[in-house]
C-alpha cells in the first residue's frame, strides 16, 4: 500500500510538468507520451472525463490534484486486474474442459 502510494506520487510529479498541483488534461496527455510506456497509452478527451467521471474529480481549473490522480489509478488498477482475472479464468475453464473432452 504504501510503496504504491509513493510511486502514484512520484508519477503525478513526472507528469505535473509546471509544478503547479495540478494535472490538466494537456499535461496528462503529454506526460504519457514521454514516459514512452509499451504498450502506448492512447489518452483522449472522452478518457479524461470519463476517469474524471465528468470533471467531478478536477478542481475549477479542470485539473487532477494528487488525491484525485491516486484514486483515478487505483481504480483504473483495479479495472485493470479484474480483467486479467478474468482472462485468466477463462482460459483456466477452457483448458479444463478441453481435458475432460479428452478423456470422455
Amino acid at each position: 500500500q504504501k510503496e504504491l502510494t509513493e510511486r502514484i506520487n512520484t508519477v503525478y510529479k513526472v507528469l505535473d510538468c509546471d509544478d503547479s498541483g495540478g494535472l490538466s488534461f494537456a499535461e496528462l496527455k503529454k506526460g504519457l507520451r514521454k514516459l514512452r510506456l509499451r504498450p502506448q497509452i492512447h489518452f483522449g478527451e472522452e478518457d479524461f472525463d470519463a476517469v474524471t467521471e465528468h470533471g467531478a474529480l478536477c478542481n475549477a481549473d479542470g485539473e487532477l490534484d494528487l488525491k484525485a490522480f491516486d484514486r483515478i489509478v487505483r481504480a483504473q488498477l483495479k479495472v485493470f486486474m479484474d480483467k486479467q482475472l478474468a482472462i485468466r479464468m477463462h482460459n483456466i475453464q477452457g483448458d479444463m474442459y478441453q481435458s475432460s473432452v479428452l478423456y470422455t
